[in-house]
């Protein structure tokens, strides 16, 4: 099954969750990739275990919200490493507050995802997928 990144950090708890069940509704792999500078509160861990999701802290500077060249980069060489240990061709990258309503498109390349609107009225949130060799190029390129 495809590994969907997903890049969250404390205060992203509540949509977090929405975000995930949409990622197994799905039949795909939940990754959430927590920031080790702002981490999930604990009771949020124990329902992300108890669903199956897999949990990993990330390390790479983020700048506010996923900002920068650094970033950019540890997004890329995260996924890779999700694509890699799942032995998929790809991954998909989705923020917290973001939902899959059909993993087809991402699956040929495409986006089909939207965000959620939970605390605001608009809509909005970054969503790809990525090869797993494009995902290490551009960590490549990007590092420094």
């Amino acid at each position: 099954m495809t590994p969907v990144c997903i890049f969250t950090y404390r205060g992203d708890e509540l949509p977090l969750r929405e975000c995930v069940e949409s990622v197994l509704s799905a039949r795909l792999c939940p990754v959430v990739c927590d920031d080790a500078a702002d981490p999930l509160p604990e009771w949020i861990l124990g329902w992300l275990d108890s669903v199956g999701a897999e949990y990993l802290t990330t390390f790479f500077q983020r700048r506010g919200n996923l900002n920068g060249t650094d970033c950019a980069a540890g997004i890329a060489r995260t996924m890779e490493a999700a694509a890699r240990r799942y032995g998929t061709p790809s991954a998909i990258k989705l923020d917290a507050d973001s939902i899959i309503i059909d993993p087809t498109p991402f699956l040929e390349g495409n986006v089909g995802a939207c965000s959620t609107t939970q605390n605001r009225r608009d809509a909005f949130g970054a969503c790809y997928a990525l090869r797993r060799e494009t995902a290490a190029a551009i960590a490549r390129e990007l590092e420094f």
